[in-house]
């Protein structure tokens, strides 16, 4: 089933990752796909509930990826995130 306005949010440090991910991300034909970018746990968390996906790269920060994890269990638990 193919949605309307997909919007992901891509949680990772390097913003390298978010350029990469766009520009694969918009060679989807016949779908409409917006990549919101968070570098950091507190900026993600604005954000997230407006998401239809939450991809939360896990490299660094372990502090980051323990509440992220948390806080989605918690908040958006029908929502598809991956890590």
């Amino acid at each position: 089933m193919i949605q309307e306005n997909v919007r992901i949010l891509l949680v990772e440090d390097d913003g390298d990752d978010y350029v990469i991910t766009k520009s694969l991300l918009s060679e989807i034909k016949g779908q409409q796909i917006h990549l919101d970018w968070a570098k950091n746990f507190d900026t993600a968390l604005g954000l997230m509930t407006s998401m239809t996906l939450i991809w939360l790269i896990i490299t660094s920060e372990r502090a980051m990826a323990s509440n992220c994890c948390a806080w989605l269990s918690n908040e958006v638990a029908s929502r598809p995130s991956y890590f």
